[in-house]
Order: C-alpha cells, then structure tokens, then sequence
C-alpha cells in the first residue's frame, strides 16, 4: 500500500512534500494499511478543523462530541510543522487509501 503513496504524489512538489511522505511511510503498518491511513486522514482533519481554516467538505469530518481535538498523537504533532495545502494533500491521498482499502474489504 505504500506504493500508493508514490503513485498518487507529483514528482514536482517542494521538499516539505517530500519529508511528509516520509513521515508517512517510517510511521506506516504494512499489516494495517487502513489503520494507518485512516489515522493519518483524521489527523490531517482535526489539524485543519480545529487548527488551520477547516477541511475540505468532500472528507465530511466531524468532530467528537467534546467538540475539542483528540489528545496529542503523533501524527498531529507531526503535520502541525507543515502548511495546510500540504496537510490537505496528505489528507486527500489518505482518503483515497482508505477508499481502496474498503473496495479490498480490508477496513474494519
């Protein structure tokens, strides 16, 4: 599944894109593909949600009855070093994973 991640990027991205990627694949479960996108997408939004100027509407996020952002993870503390339109790109390409992962039946 981590070949999704270099099939889905653009070659033409800035070095920041590059690095989150590789956040991405050092912290990613080869065993939970689902898992660690879907934890990442949802890190994506609550940063954007509760941090930046909201996420995108076609995610349809909506956050927990606290109406606060979970507790610290590490991928929030990660994305929070990056711009949004980087945390969006992560966002959107995790979404897709999720979406491949349950066409596979591998969501749970």
């Amino acid at each position: 599944m981590t070949d999704q991640i270099d099939q889905n990027a653009d070659s033409g991205l800035s070095s920041d894109w590059e690095e989150l990627k590789t956040e991405l694949r050092l912290a990613w479960d080869s065993g939970d593909a689902f898992g660690s996108a879907f934890a990442w997408w949802f890190s994506c939004a609550e940063i954007l949600h509760f941090e930046r100027d909201g996420e995108p509407d076609s995610w349809c996020y909506s956050p927990g009855a606290a109406q606060e952002p979970e507790p610290d993870s590490y991928e929030s503390d990660i994305l929070r070093e990056y711009e949004s339109d980087l945390i969006e790109r992560l966002g959107n390409l995790c979404s897709r994973v999720v979406d491949i992962c349950k066409a596979r039946g591998m969501d749970y």
